[in-house]
């Protein structure tokens, strides 16, 4: 080609200009000042930011380290020590303001305006038709200089009257793109792009296992005739391509909730989160991966009016990353389309363009149809966003019939959505939303973007709430426990030896009767079977169809039928559809398993009288979900509810307006920044790096939804070894003397090209398994996440026991004696109290799931005392019990219907 028409390489400048900054932004003011400074500015920063010091205690904190550091006469003059922690942030390259855009906004309709705007206006007043709200208040300062000031003059200044903060995914992609850990934990898609789909058996680890990954494309435009009918096109012919194809395209989740921020009055805030998919899910949920984009401001949940305001400034980013810009030769004969931003990236040499798109939204139930433009879900024509169901259909058989079953299409419902938002009337536009079931989203606008293909169910809400919905509609409503029944439940609960990663039930569960979080419930849902028959078992431990008698007092008595034979199989079912859906690694084959038993669930309840809710109906589409998604864990909301509970712990001073709000997301940044400090302690001393670390990593491995989730990923199949094995254990001397020549025999077996012998005999070309040098016994191991105890641990007896994985195929509950180091769908099995078999040397990598022992003593035989042990992995499929594989006989005898 021609060199005058060759097209101009948009990149060459850009790239050039941010190789030459990239050095002098790469180190923070505060490394050029004396250590001990630096040292005091540390302390007092990441004591605000990660600790609970106030500004004011962080100032008093640095004044008096500056103190001990003069009687010391090592205080610098030059440059003088920061006094203001606003300072000693920005010293420390800590400073978030510049990272933040704080936009003014309506009181009421949220609508967006400029500092400019807001200083032409003729009045405070919204300039939106029938809006009462106000865009600015008057503040009166005092004059900056001159006479005014002299003679205390005050000068009136117009400030928002509301802000909302917001930071831009571009900014903060430009920080993350420089960690070494962010690029070096991203997926290499390179083999991905022309991969053929899993089949069916072939287990699904993660979202890049699924059909949505690789969707999004690139170098789009939405089109929208005058009919409203949207299709997205190429640019320009060939600008279209996959995010699998570009030098750095990232795969986004987005997320919006709202959660209350005040404890002495109601104040509801958003956050609006952004996940990576290419990141390895040990990591992407850490907060450091997670960009929060604003907070939406309160003290209300907004409509979705307000919300397509507060969704504008993220729109147009995204339209950046994944659509475009045209440039055309001085001739107009040639011209390229380059789509992304250019960013200085780790390890490459040559700053990458780096694409992006939404391939996933999920949200809650509620928060999922604002941000979709779907109807609620209590509408009675459209409560479900997937299909066209109507209301009253929930409690009938149409309900559940999946196979015929009526599928929205996505470019049917972003025509409805565009139609509502070129309605000229409230009237016409709940016309639309009455026959479509859609709404005008500012979503809508970006290419790419589907509200129905594109959007994930909420799992963790939506099954858990049906489990919920079952323990108070049905077990409680239903009065199928009476007083006596509640007591043996609690005493039944309480009895329980949990694991000690893993979270408790209320020790007053009989008392109280509510169980309100997420993964209590799912703790329930797990053990539920086993509870509930020692609660209605009878003298031959088997259970009648009898429930217990309705209270005379009881003034809504329930009206399906009680029949506890037919309620405690639809309870069987309910967790077994529980324990196949909510694995780490699923296969399709299993997630249609899954569902079977989930719908055989709600048809029972159908059958018995039992009114249903949307949850019920929606679940039936979980085989798309998974489809589309991957496994439950790549898109459950565990991971995002733990970065709400990450806002509520920031302390606030209370101002209303978005001031809160603006103070979240600072902390969010600065914490942000904290971590991108780690990558700027070349000149650091080891005083603070320690320090740094010591923040930033957590030692051991702590109860709790979010640090199990990741902990289970992050150790895969790794042994995790505590550090208190430094001296060698006399295996002769345990209590147990057979140790010794089990071990032999396991060393033999494990390593037989060794030829391990014993410590009395002398071969040549052996190796001689020394009885008090060669072994170190350990008081308990971490493997993914879950802590496995044994005899010798002292610290807690929770996690002595598990169940194990033999070579034979077979799992069984076992009580751990020791751990040495050498230089069924339910889950349930029985056993009986402190008996076990012989002792047996097996490897730590047999040690397959965590157990919660439910101690019993059955009426016939009488007085025999068992185990009932539960199973807690979330890693695969057990065995099938017999009684499973008589239930799977009769749905295929029964038909999906």
């Amino acid at each position: 080609m021609d060199q005058d028409l060759q097209p101009p390489d948009p990149d060459a400048e850009e790239r050039a200009r941010l190789l030459a900054n990239a050095e002098a932004a790469s180190l923070a003011p505060a490394f050029r000042e004396h250590p001990a400074i630096r040292l005091a500015y540390l302390h007092a920063v990441l004591g605000n930011i990660s600790g609970s010091l106030t500004v004011l205690e962080a100032e008093e904190y640095l004044r008096d380290t500056y103190e001990i550091i003069d009687l010391c006469g090592t205080l610098p003059t030059l440059p003088k020590p920061a006094k203001s922690l606003v300072t000693a942030k920005r010293r420390l390259g800590l400073a978030v303001d510049d990272y933040i855009e704080r936009i003014p906004i309506c009181t009421v309709c949220f609508k967006p305006y400029t500092q400019d705007e807001i200083d032409s206006m003729d009045g405070p007043d919204c300039v939106s038709p029938r809006c009462q709200g106000i865009v600015y208040r008057i503040k009166h300062l005092l004059a900056p200089s001159g006479e005014a000031r002299a003679s205390q003059m005050q000068v009136a200044k117009r400030i928002p009257a509301k802000i909302q903060p917001y930071t831009s995914p571009i900014l903060a992609l430009r920080r993350m793109c420089l960690r070494r850990d962010f690029i070096e934990s991203l997926r290499d898609a390179s083999g991905d792009l022309n991969r053929l789909p899993l089949p069916d058996n072939s287990l699904m680890h993660d979202f890049h296992d699924a059909k949505a990954w690789g969707s999004f494309r690139v170098g789009m435009k939405r089109v929208v005739d005058e009919e409203c009918n949207v299709s997205d096109e190429e640019i320009l012919p060939g600008t279209g391509k996959s995010l699998l194809e570009c030098d750095l395209g990232l795969s986004f989740t987005l997320n919006v909730d709202w959660f209350g921020i005040t404890e002495n009055r109601p104040h509801s805030c958003g956050g609006v989160y952004i996940t990576c998919n290419n990141l390895h899910r040990s990591v992407r949920y850490l907060q450091q991966n997670i960009i929060l984009v604003t907070t939406v401001p309160g003290p209300k949940e907004p409509s979705l009016e307000q919300l397509n305001y507060v969704f504008a400034p993220l729109v147009r980013d995204m339209k950046i990353l994944g659509t475009g810009t045209i440039y055309l030769s001085a001739s107009l004969s040639v011209s390229q389309v380059s789509s992304g931003v250019v960013m200085l990236a780790y390890s490459r040499a040559i700053p990458p363009r780096v694409h992006a798109g939404f391939e996933l939204h999920v949200s809650d139930i509620q928060a999922s149809r604002k941000v979709t433009g779907s109807a609620a879900h209590s509408h009675k024509a459209h409560p479900c966003n997937i299909c066209l169901i109507e209301h009253d259909g929930i409690n009938l058989p149409a309900g559940y019939d999946i196979a015929n079953f009526v599928l929205r299409d996505d470019w049917k419902q972003l025509k409805a959505g565009f139609k509502s938002k070129n309605a000229t009337s409230a009237k016409t536009r709940k016309e639309v939303l009455d026959a479509t079931g859609s709404r005008h989203t500012e979503l809508n606008e970006i290419p790419g973007w589907l509200p129905v293909n594109g959007s994930a169910l909420d799992y963790m809400h939506n099954f858990f709430g049906m489990v919920e919905a079952f323990f108070s509609e049905v077990l409680i409503k239903g009065c199928l426990l009476d007083a006596g029944g509640w007591r043996t439940l609690q005493d039944c609960v309480n009895s329980i030896v949990w694991p000690s990663t893993i979270g408790r039930l209320p020790t007053n569960l009989g008392e109280n009767r509510t169980l309100q979080k997420c993964d209590q419930l799912r703790r329930w849902c797990n053990i539920q079977s086993t509870v509930l028959w020692i609660c209605w078992r009878g003298h031959t431990d088997k259970i009648g169809r009898r429930a217990p008698p309705i209270p005379s007092q009881n003034k809504n008595p329930p009206t399906f039928k009680r029949d506890l034979q037919r309620i405690y199989t639809l309870i069987l079912y309910l967790s077994v559809a529980e324990r196949i859906l909510a694995a780490k690694a699923i296969s399709m084959e299993e997630v249609r398993r899954g569902q079977r038993y989930l719908q055989q669930y709600c048809q029972g309840l159908l059958a018995l009288g039992v009114n249903l809710v949307p949850n019920h109906h929606m679940s039936m589409h979980y085989t798309q979900m998974f489809e589309r998604f991957g496994p439950a864990y790549a898109w459950w909301l565990f991971a995002f509810e733990r970065c709400n509970g990450e806002q509520e712990d920031v302390n606030l001073n209370g101002h209303a307006f978005g001031e809160m709000e603006l103070t979240l997301i600072r902390n969010w940044i600065g914490k942000h920044r904290l971590f991108e400090l780690r990558g700027t302690l070349r000149t650091a001393t080891e005083p603070e790096r320690r320090l740094i670390n010591r923040l930033m990593t957590k030692q051991g491995i702590q109860r709790g939804t979010l640090r199990t989730h990741i902990a289970g990923f992050t150790g895969g199949t790794r042994i995790l070894q505590p550090k208190a094995a430094k001296r060698y254990t006399d295996i002769r001397k345990l209590p147990h003397a057979n140790i010794y020549p089990l071990l032999l025999e396991y060393a033999r077996s494990q390593w037989p090209q060794l030829n391990v012998v014993d410590d009395f005999t002398a071969l040549p070309n052996s190796t001689p398994l020394i009885g008090s040098q060669c072994i170190k016994t350990l008081p308990f191991i971490y493997k993914e996440g879950i802590r496995y105890g044994s005899s010798v641990d002292l610290r807690s007896r929770a996690d002595r026991f598990a169940c194990v994985d033999f070579e034979s195929g077979g799992r069984t509950p076992c009580h751990l004696l020791y751990h040495f180091v050498l230089a069924t769908d339910l889950g349930i099995y029985t056993v009986y109290q402190e008996k076990y078999t012989e002792i047996e040397i097996i490897s730590s990598q047999q040690l397959a799931a965590a157990v919660a022992l439910i101690p019993v003593t059955l009426n016939s035989p009488p007085d025999v005392n068992i185990w009932i042990v539960h199973s807690l992995d979330r890693t695969g499929i057990e065995p099938i019990d017999d009684w499973l594989d008589n239930a799977e006989q009769e749905l295929e005898d029964e038909g999906p219907n």
